[in-house]
């Protein structure tokens, strides 16, 4: 679902953004580094996620065109609304019936999901009124509605159209860019099927399988011929669960992502150093892996991969409660598709 970037689209996102840098009660002061954020500063900061916002509201007006949905352009000191505040129906304007948040999701995101915090005070709001069915969360990103060589920034997008300077050149053109809807989820599916990352625990990677390269694929072949290879070991498999073994001694194992099952032959090889303990696993035929939590992967037979966890970010330990689901496993819920979800928020709010 994607909705075509238009140039008054960026210019009331850098009207909105000017507006909150120059309103008196607002500081100018960021709040994580306590650095001063100029204008630019704040354009940055606003442009991307309110573009998005704008595209989402547009993708869901598509569906039914007798339903007029009203965005957020307002500045407030403090604010739980939704990001679609309110709808116009036969030419009444009302309250939404549905709580839609609307959220920047990048390619590189592994997980979807909200603090604790922020889940429990929304479902109290009087939209939701403690019904997570109530409450809808739609990821959406920001790409090229085809590829180029061009910078997909918008706001240099929207210099270049609107500077004689060339040094602009080398952004793409404002047509090009769309907006996508990636994932949506109710906190309904989101409660039945996340999980507690709790404080100080770990971010980890979700995405278990990762490809091995050419220099350590031959060391471990040598292995499966009975070759000695310094530092590395077999593991016996145990009941056809694979060990989620992170690949740092010191990290604690991911308990949050409970088991994965192997249906196939496998076998499984370890390298030990100091500092890491990179865990390999050779499919000996067409195998599965299959966890509750990371989904599903399928090995190509006489194939080796990569599968120790790894720890994400220079400080992996998380700030804050959270419940997450793994975006690789979105697909093996059986929730509903993108366009069920928003034919649904459409009918509802």
């Amino acid at each position: 679902m994607i909705y075509k970037i238009k140039q008054e689209d960026i210019k009331e996102c850098i009207h909105f953004s000017t507006k909150y840098f120059l309103d008196p009660k607002k500081t100018r002061v960021g709040r994580t580094t306590g650095t001063y954020r100029g204008l630019g500063r704040m354009i940055n900061d606003w442009l991307v996620g309110k573009l998005i916002e704008i595209g989402v509201k547009n993708i869901l007006e598509s569906y039914l065109s007798e339903k007029i949905l009203n965005l957020d352009f307002e500045i407030h000191q403090a604010n739980d609304d939704p990001d679609i505040v309110s709808v116009v129906e036969s030419g009444k304007k009302r309250k939404p019936n549905l709580y839609v948040e609307i959220k920047n999701s990048s390619e590189g995101d592994n997980y979807i999901g909200l603090t604790k915090e922020q889940y429990e005070s929304t479902i109290k709001n009087e939209i939701v009124d403690e019904n997570p069915e109530n409450y809808y969360i739609i990821y959406a990103t920001i790409r090229q509605y085809s590829n180029n060589n061009k910078d997909l920034d918008p706001y240099g997008a929207y210099l270049k159209r609107t500077s004689p300077d060339n040094i602009y050149d080398e952004f793409d053109e404002i047509e090009n860019l769309i907006v996508e809807i990636k994932n949506i989820i109710s906190a309904k599916n989101l409660y039945d099927f996340g999980v507690d990352f709790k404080k100080d625990s770990y971010m980890y990677d979700p995405n278990l399988i990762k490809e091995v390269g050419n220099v350590t694929d031959k060391q471990l072949r040598k292995l499966l011929q009975g070759e000695s290879v310094d530092n590395y070991s077999e593991i016996e498999l145990e009941n056809d669960i694979l060990p989620l073994i992170p690949t740092v001694p010191s990290v604690d194992k991911p308990l949050e992502f409970g088991e994965v099952t192997i249906y196939g032959k496998a076998r499984l090889f370890k390298k030990e150093n100091i500092k890491s303990q990179p865990v390999y696993i050779y499919a000996e035929e067409a195998t599965k892996l299959e966890g509750s939590f990371l989904g599903k992967y399928e090995l190509k037979k006489n194939n080796f991969y990569r599968c120790s966890i790894d720890t994400l970010g220079r400080n992996p330990r998380l700030q804050r409660n959270n419940i997450w689901l793994s975006r690789n496993n979105l697909k093996y819920l059986g929730l509903p598709t993108i366009s069920e979800s928003l034919e649904i928020i459409q009918k509802n709010i």
